[in-house]
């Protein structure tokens, strides 16, 4: 299984597994997880594009 397949398996909201343990048992980057739920909520927060200085 490919590591992205295993990144899709990583269930954000596990009563019992944190993501920093179900990262480490699927034998993935912890840090390839969280950036990309980051980037995505990041993203959404506004939705009117970059802001500009």
């Amino acid at each position: 299984m490919s590591a992205p397949d295993r990144r899709q398996l990583v269930n954000r909201k596990h009563k019992k597994l944190s993501i920093r343990r179900q990262c480490a048992l699927l034998g993935i980057a912890r840090s390839g997880v969280a950036r990309r739920h980051e980037r995505r909520a990041r993203s959404q927060r506004w939705p009117y594009g970059p802001l500009s200085a």
